[in-house]
């Protein structure tokens, strides 16, 4: 019985210290991102529709408040350079540069990445484990984030390196994006060989 007891209690405590290991680490990514001031990224985006799922490639480049983004697929768009600051949009291709007005819809191909990067800091983390993604350990978060006064519940994971491997975003419990992250350099915080890469 007491071999027994003694067996509860130390599982308790693994279990415990798991769980305090996991809270201290999200505490540090939230830290970091919300000091982040700079990064670049390629990312994969897919976007669900009614008949149809869209896919892009883009590569991202944050610099303090202003996040540009160049499409690289599909073929029919690569070029175009959106530049986002705040709630505006403008659009570039071929030295021309267009004043597309406010973001909308509330969650696209090249606002989802600026919105769970920048949300992510100071949102409530509810799910945060320890998890297996494309063979390599990862950190799993949840979070919720506001857009246009709609509640989206999103999910990242995020590499033992702290950059972002994968993401998703859901509203009324279905998912409006997924975005994989195929290439990640911190900017002003980290050093920039610090990256993740899934190919």
């Amino acid at each position: 019985m007491k071999k027994m007891l003694l067996y509860i209690a130390t599982l308790a405590l693994l279990l415990t210290g798991c769980g305090a290991e996991e809270h201290g680490r999200t505490a540090q990514l939230q830290e970091l991102y919300g000091a982040l001031q700079g990064y670049t990224a390629e990312i994969r985006v897919d976007i669900p529709r009614e008949e149809e799922t869209l896919h892009y490639t883009l590569s991202l480049k944050k610099d303090g408040e202003t996040v540009e983004a160049q499409v690289l697929a599909p073929d029919a768009l690569r070029g175009i350079t959106a530049r986002l600051g705040g709630e505006t949009l403008s659009l570039a291709y071929d030295g021309v540069t267009l004043d597309a007005g406010t973001l909308c819809p509330k969650v696209s191909a090249l606002t989802c990445v600026p919105l769970l990067l920048g949300t992510f800091p100071q949102s409530y983390v509810s799910v945060q484990s320890e998890e297996r993604f494309e063979e390599q350990n990862a950190l799993r978060v949840s979070f919720e984030a506001e857009a246009e006064g709609e509640t989206l519940l999103c999910t990242m994971y995020f590499s033992n390196e702290n950059a972002p491997l994968y993401a998703e975003i859901a509203e009324d419990g279905k998912i409006i994006a997924f975005a994989e992250f195929t290439d990640f350099t911190f900017g002003d915080i980290l050093s920039s060989d610090t990256q993740a890469g899934s190919d």
